[in-house]
């Protein structure tokens, strides 16, 4: 309930008009994002997503890899993952997906975005996260601990409130690329044209 409260105050905030310097700030990489890419690069690609999304997901396993193979793995652009939790589901696979090591943590969030019918959907996602956790090499009492992690969990709605009210996000995926918002649908072409 707290966390649809929550949500309710985001959406509506993001209706607000940001001012130039608090969009600013997160449009370039912070110490806790989770970056791919060579830091030589000129382009930055920054994506909100929820990890309960299926636009997200299609994203994931459609356009991300292209943009990946020619633009981040050549060394032309930076990518940074922030999760934006749209439910309790999506936050609870954020709090698990924060357990694992930072290295890893990219690989576990595409595992869970491919997998979402096992867990997204389901009244017993807990159970089912608890599985997926295991399969990671966790023991029940980290995962426990880190699906119950209050601190982490306010940290990661006050994030996703500060990010809605400065950059007007209201749904996921959202994706920026150099700055700008690409608009419509997040196509392999809508990104290579503002990357080009």
């Amino acid at each position: 309930m707290r966390l649809l409260f929550l949500l309710f105050i985001v959406i509506n905030s993001a209706y607000c008009a940001a001012n130039e310097n608090d969009s600013a700030k997160f449009l370039k990489i912070d110490e806790d994002d989770f970056v791919i890419g060579s830091s030589n690069a000129k382009s930055l690609v920054i994506e909100y997503s929820s990890l309960s999304c299926v636009h997200c997901a299609h994203f994931h396993e459609q356009v991300l890899p292209q943009v990946k193979r020619d633009f981040i793995d050549t060394g032309r652009a930076r990518y940074v993952f922030r999760s934006f939790p749209t439910n309790q589901p999506s936050l609870k696979a954020e709090l698990l997906a924060r357990c694992v090591a930072k290295d890893d943590y990219l690989n576990f969030v595409n595992s869970l975005l491919a997998s979402q019918n096992m867990w997204a959907f389901t009244a017993e996602y807990e159970k089912s996260l608890l599985s997926i956790g295991k399969l990671s090499g966790m023991s029940d009492d980290k995962i426990k601990s880190c699906l119950n992690d209050q601190a982490m969990s306010d940290k990661i709605l006050y994030q996703i409130y500060e990010a809605a009210k400065a950059l007007s996000i209201i749904g996921t995926p959202t994706v920026f690329v150099n700055g700008k918002r690409v608009e419509g649908e997040l196509t392999y072409d809508a990104i290579s044209e503002l990357l080009n």
